[in-house]
């Protein structure tokens, strides 16, 4: 989508149109709040890009619009009917469904808390109304909600830029004030206002604005070049470092898996990590055994979700 809307502006091309409202349709279908409001954003930034630039051609609607809306016709209507098939409505989305059936706590922290749900599982009850509800009144008072703020930064940084691409921000302060990268700025600034409301942000959720990520760093690393200290390339030097050190992670983790070292904390397995108890003989295994519903309090002791206190006020 990003990569459409400078190439409509030079020329209008109905390949440029579509995959604009192909880039549209995706971000609709796999990140739809935050493909929303970076489209919010675009639309905020666009008139700023498009200031002294000249009118649209004659035929700019009929080349330009027409492949578009087609497009995002055809999405619309599809994804319509896949709701209304799977929901019962075309306007309830499946994930909505899912979280008005089981959650207590909203997607976004502006929002009140739900009625607790009869649940016929208890690791279903610790999950929902024990550890998201604790998440969600973390995130509801403020020195909650600042930890959590730069909890989401520092993950972001991780995934996207890493020790690497952090040289490279070191020209951010110049790129600000460039006129040509106002247009991507805005939209990134819009994009990151909508993400403080929500409750959780993996890196995954910030998906449609990878472009914008690294085209920014991209133009950091052009303005870096550039440095100068005494007549020599220190900008140079700092670009070349780049893909050095990138070089040097690959092998470090290549290395790490070689040796079977662990680098990164161990990704939680829930119930595959509990042993499965071997029955005895003439013993009755099923659902009323007994200590089958501490099972998932303990997990969740282990994986450090605070269950017990969360649920224990709620249902009491």
């Amino acid at each position: 989508m990003l990569g459409a809307l400078p190439r409509l502006r030079r020329s209008v091309r109905p390949r440029d149109a579509a995959l604009l409202a192909l880039g549209l349709a995706i971000m609709a279908n796999s990140r739809p709040y935050e493909g929303l409001v970076l489209t919010i954003g675009i639309a905020v930034a666009l008139p700023f890009w498009l200031k002294k630039k000249k009118l649209p051609p004659a035929g700019f609607p009929l080349r330009s619009v027409l492949p578009a809306a087609t497009i995002l016709i055809l999405s619309v209507g599809a994804m319509g009917y896949y709701y209304w098939r799977v929901t019962g409505s075309p306007f309830r989305m499946t994930y909505a469904v899912n979280r008005q059936t089981y959650a207590v706590a909203p997607y976004f922290i502006c929002f009140p808390m739900r009625p607790v749900p009869q649940y016929h599982h208890a690791v279903m009850r610790d999950y929902y109304a024990g550890w998201e509800v604790h998440e969600f009144l973390e995130a509801r008072s403020v020195a909650g909600f600042i930890r959590r703020t730069a909890h989401k930064a520092a993950e972001l940084w991780q995934f996207f830029i890493g020790p690497a691409f952090t040289i490279s921000l070191l020209a951010l302060p110049w790129i600000l004030r460039e006129n040509k990268m106002r247009f991507l700025l805005i939209s990134a600034s819009v994009l990151c206002l909508g993400l403080l409301v929500e409750l959780w942000t993996f890196p995954y959720y910030v998906a449609p604005a990878t472009g914008i990520v690294y085209l920014v760093l991209m133009q950091c690393m052009r303005r870096l070049r550039l440095w100068r200290l005494d007549s020599d390339g220190l900008g140079q030097s700092l670009v070349r470092i780049i893909p050095l050190v990138c070089v040097a992670m690959i092998l470090l983790r290549v290395t790490a898996v070689l040796a079977h070292v662990g680098i990164e904390p161990r990704w939680p397995r829930g119930n595959l990590d509990v042993p499965t108890p071997q029955p005895q003989c003439g013993s009755r295994v099923g659902p009323q055994r007994a200590g089958h519903r501490s099972r998932p309090h303990r997990l969740g002791a282990r994986y450090g979700r605070p269950t017990e206190p969360g649920t224990a006020q709620l249902f009491s």
